[in-house]
């Protein structure tokens, strides 16, 4: 869509909540509009309502949580999704959004054990296991690193980075 097309959008959601001002999906769809226009401040404000109006509302917790991220808040994110992720249906891009903010804390077990979720429900996923073999690689635990680059092997053989990065592992591995 066109900034013209999200700016009418939000001049549509703001008549049609004059007239259902409960309605949480409207509060929804206007922080979306705001949210691709950049305006992250009234995004924030509109996921806001849509949860305290519907506090079920999984994908407002999921986008707000998003803003926070893009913001660089990221405890109040990791709050957002970890309260998205008690509501269903759980998908595996709840776990990747999680894990994603624990990469920014620090907390590396903890991503790792939401990119194992994620992985069990989207099984031999080429961007989770990446994503898993670079931490498990710049984590030192290169043997991990090593199983999850052989598994990308085979799910895309013809991908020369992986298979640089097998032979590096391998090096290092022989050097111990």
């Amino acid at each position: 869509m066109t900034i013209e097309r999200y700016q009418d959008a939000i001049e549509n959601f703001n008549k049609a909540i004059l007239l259902d001002p409960d309605n949480a999906e409207l509060y929804y769809n206007r922080a979306i509009s705001y949210y691709y226009l950049d305006n992250h401040e009234e995004a924030f404000k509109d996921f806001a309502r849509a949860i305290e109006i519907d506090p079920q509302y999984k994908l407002a917790y999921i986008n707000r949580g998003n803003v926070y991220y893009n913001l660089d808040m990221y405890r109040e994110a990791l709050d957002d999704f970890s309260q998205a992720l008690l509501l269903e249906p759980v998908t595996y891009a709840d776990y990747q959004s999680r894990s994603n903010v624990y990469i920014k804390l620090g907390r590396i077990d903890e991503a790792l054990d939401d990119l194992g979720n994620a992985l069990a429900l989207k099984p031999n996923d080429q961007h989770l296991l990446d994503i898993r073999a670079g931490i498990y690689y710049h984590s030192g635990r290169y043997q991990e690193a090593l199983s999850d680059l052989l598994l990308l092997i085979e799910i895309e053989p013809q991908t020369e980075a992986y298979r640089e990065a097998i032979i590096q592992i391998t090096n290092i591995l022989n050097e111990r």
